[in-house]
C-alpha cells in the first residue's frame, strides 16, 4: 500500500470554524484518510506549529486524492511512503481519535536493512508498554534509507515519561542516524473531505 503525506499550511483554517458533518467520522472509519493538526513540531519540516498547520495522510498516489476541505490550503511538502509494517491493532488514519507521535528518520544507506529489522522487531515492541501504541512504519518512495513511523498515544506526556526514557533512542544505530524529524499531531474534529 502506498500512503502519501502532505504537510500543509491551510490559510484561515481554524479548529472549530466549520460545523462538523455528523457522518464524516463514520465514513472515514475504514479509510486511509486523516487530517491532523500539528500540536508540536520537533524538527523541520514539521517545525511549524499552530492551528493553521496540518498534515494530511491518505492512501493512493493520485493527484485527485482527497486533500483539505479548505480551498486555500497550500501544500508545502508532499511525500509518498510504502508501508513496511503495521501493528495488528493499527487503525486507518481516518479512524484515529487520539494523539499521534510521528517520527521521520534518515539512516546511513549501509545499515538500512539492519535498521529496518531492528526497528520493527525490537524498538516497536519496546516502546509499546511505555504508551506508544498501534505503530505503523513506512519507507519513503525514492529514498530507501528514510523511514516514517506513526504511533498513537493517550497524551503528549507519554514522550516525557520515565517509562519511555528507559527505551527511547536508536542504540548502536545512533552514529548512523543522518536526520530526525518529529511531530505531535491531533486529528481535526471538524473537517470534511473533497476530491480536487
Amino acid at each position: 500500500m502506498t500512503v502519501e503525506t502532505l504537510h500543509t499550511a491551510p490559510i484561515g483554517l481554524e479548529v472549530g470554524s466549520r460545523q462538523r458533518n455528523p457522518g464524516s467520522r463514520q465514513r472515514n472509519q475504514d479509510k486511509e484518510l486523516g487530517l491532523f493538526r500539528i500540536i508540536r513540531g520537533l524538527g523541520s519540516p514539521w517545525d511549524a506549529t499552530g492551528e493553521r498547520q496540518a498534515v494530511a495522510m491518505y492512501s493512493g498516489d493520485s493527484p485527485s486524492a482527497p486533500l483539505l476541505a479548505d480551498p486555500l490550503a497550500r501544500v508545502e511538502l508532499r511525500a509518498q511512503w510504502e508501508e513496511v509494517y503495521a501493528a495488528p491493532d493499527a487503525r486507518a488514519f481516518g479512524a484515529i481519535d487520539q494523539f499521534i507521535f510521528m517520527i521521520e528518520v534518515a539512516v546511513d544507506p549501509e545499515v538500512t536493512t539492519e535498521f529496518d529489522t531492528w526497528y520493527t522487531e525490537k524498538h516497536v515492541p519496546d516502546v509499546r508498554p511505555a504508551g506508544l501504541t498501534r505503530a505503523r512504519r513506512f519507507r519513503r518512495i525514492g529514498s530507501a534509507a528514510t523511514f516514517l513511523a506513526t504511533y498513537e498515544m493517550a497524551s503528549p506526556g507519554v514522550l516525557t515519561s520515565e517509562a519511555l526514557a528507559r527505551v527511547r533512542g536508536f542504540e548502536h544505530f545512533t552514529p548512523h542516524i543522518l536526520s530526525i524529524d518529529r511531530a505531535v499531531l491531533y486529528p481535526f474534529t471538524t473537517y470534511e473531505t473533497q476530491s480536487v
